[in-house]
């Protein structure tokens, strides 16, 4: 099973993953603004469909009064106990022996449970028209993996990482490196691996200088749909209700004059050339 470990004390906020990951994905650019909701730094605020990966910025108070910075690589983190899977009515959501998560868009009906279920709010809504809604998430390079998977290397992100802070390669060998940074360093890092046990168990990993908790990675998680650590552009969920429904109108009135004309009930319409 593959998996990536993150050291945070070494990430400088470059924003090299985020870039590698829209140009891997081909995600079209994004108009960015201030948000109460991240610090005013931070660019975007927020992860989306147009940004599957994110560098969050954190500023700590320290007691000399001087304030540290800390930045974080946000994205799914492809849990064993994948609560958007699990509670997803068509089954969009699959997991693969690599131990990626993974939504199939064809099956997705944008109903938004997925949205409430993820603890850190990862998954974003994208509607490119109302037949075609789907959720977006970090899929891991998962088609770069499958082109080619004998020479695949790491995720495009950690490949464009300069300091090193991401590493990729099978999850037990990555937890046994982890593991060994923080008896080598106990006075560096917080004695844990941040996704070694939550949920079962994530895909990504963490070891930190700084408490997981005032960076936004909880030590806990809501029994039940909450939480959303993270933010994201949400959609509101009348309107995607709403979208939903309209959607399904839409499709069902296609499919209807579809079977008709292959009955026979209809006539083709005319072309107009």
């Amino acid at each position: 099973m593959f998996g990536c470990l993150i050291d945070l004390s070494l990430c400088i906020g470059c924003r090299s993953c985020q870039a590698a990951c829209k140009q891997a994905h081909r995600g079209a650019a994004e108009r960015t603004r201030w948000s109460s909701m991240a610090s005013g730094y931070q660019n975007p605020p927020l992860l989306s469909a147009k940004t599957r990966t994110l560098i969050s910025f954190h500023e700590l108070p320290q007691p000399t009064g001087e304030v540290q910075w800390v930045f974080v690589k946000r994205q799914c983190l492809h849990c064993t106990d994948a609560r958007c899977a699990s509670a997803c009515p068509p089954q969009a959501y699959y997991r693969t022996d690599d131990g990626v998560v993974v939504c199939d868009s064809s099956k997705c009906v944008a109903c938004g449970v997925c949205l409430d279920e993820c603890p850190w709010g990862v998954p974003s809504l994208e509607y490119r028209d109302l037949n075609t809604p789907r959720i977006v998430k970090c899929d891991w390079c998962i088609d770069r993996r499958e082109s080619d998977h004998e020479s695949f290397r790491g995720s495009a992100c950690a490949q464009a990482c300069p300091t090193g802070a991401i590493r990729f390669g099978q999850r037990p060998e990555l937890l046994a490196y982890a593991h060994r940074r923080l008896a080598e360093f106990p006075a560096r890092y917080q004695p844990r691996v941040y996704g070694e046990k939550e949920l079962d168990g994530t895909g990504w990993l963490y070891i930190s200088h700084v408490p997981f908790e005032k960076v936004g990675l909880p030590a806990e998680f809501p029994a039940a749909a909450g939480g959303r650590v993270l933010g994201r552009n949400n959609v509101p969920r009348g309107l995607t209700a709403l979208a939903v429904c309209a959607a399904a109108a839409v499709r069902f009135a296609e499919r209807r004059e579809e079977v008709a004309l292959v009955e026979g009930r209809a006539t083709p319409p005319e072309s107009s050339t």
